[in-house]
C-alpha cells in the first residue's frame, strides 16, 4: 500500500487492543501548503497541551469543511476547475447515445462553421 500508512496507537478497541488508523496521503498546493503551515504556527503557539502536526490539522481542516459545506461552495469549486474540453467530451457522448442533439446547440454549431439556419453558407467576403 503505497499511498497508506498505518498509525498505531491511537486509541483502543472494544477489547483494549490498539486501533490502527490508516493514513492517507494527498497532494496540494504550495499555496495550500503555506496556509497549512501558517494554521500549524497559529494553533501551536501557546499551545503546552501537545503539538498537533500537519496531517493532524489537515485532517481536522477538511472534515470541518466538508462539515459546513454548502451549494455556493460547491459552485465555488466547480467553477475554479471548470474543463471546457471535458464538458464538450461529455456533451459528444451524450449526442452519440441518444442521437439528439439540444436545438439551441445545432444552432450555435451552425453558426460557427458559418450555415445559417436554412442549410445554406454565408457568403465570407
Amino acid at each position: 500500500m503505497d499511498d497508506i500508512e498505518e498509525r498505531k496507537g491511537t486509541g483502543t478497541g472494544e477489547n483494549g487492543e490498539n486501533k490502527v488508523d490508516p493514513i492517507y496521503r494527498i497532494a496540494i498546493t504550495s499555496d495550500a501548503e503555506d496556509c497549512l503551515i501558517k494554521a500549524l504556527g497559529i494553533v501551536n503557539t501557546g499551545f503546552d497541551g501537545g503539538k498537533v502536526t500537519r496531517h493532524e490539522i489537515g485532517s481536522w481542516a477538511i472534515k470541518k469543511a466538508l462539515a459546513n459545506f454548502s451549494d455556493e461552495n460547491m459552485r465555488e469549486v466547480r467553477a475554479e476547475y471548470f474543463d471546457e474540453v471535458a464538458v464538450l467530451e461529455s456533451m459528444l457522448k451524450h449526442v452519440k447515445n441518444t442521437k439528439s442533439l439540444p436545438a439551441d446547440l445545432r444552432v450555435l454549431l451552425q453558426r460557427h462553421i458559418g450555415v445559417d439556419d436554412g442549410g445554406s453558407r454565408r457568403n465570407k467576403k
